[in-house]
């Protein structure tokens, strides 16, 4: 079944029987699987501001001195909106 949406997972999980629901939650990669550690809501916007190379991190940690002083509202900027779901990977 393909997921594309928060709604595509819940369907998918509700055809699911008991003992399935209670495996441990992992994503396939190339090589490997990896559990899934939590499920997470934004508490505010995230950015990845310049080149990206730094990461995406919350807008309250971001230093625009540390950006040649790009704006943190620039739409290119912002990457995950508050209130966004997302699954974490346990690394």
């Amino acid at each position: 079944m393909e997921i594309k949406s928060l709604r595509d997972l819940r369907d998918f999980l509700n055809t699911l029987n008991d003992t399935q629901l209670s495996q441990r939650a992992l994503v396939a990669g190339e090589e490997d699987f990896t559990p899934i550690d939590s499920a997470v809501i934004t508490e505010e916007d995230w950015v990845a501001p310049g080149d990206g190379e730094d990461g995406a991190f919350p807008v309250s940690q971001y230093e625009p001195e540390d950006y040649d002083g790009e704006p943190v509202d620039s739409d290119f900027n912002k990457i995950i909106p508050k209130g966004y779901v997302y699954l974490y990977e346990d690394f």
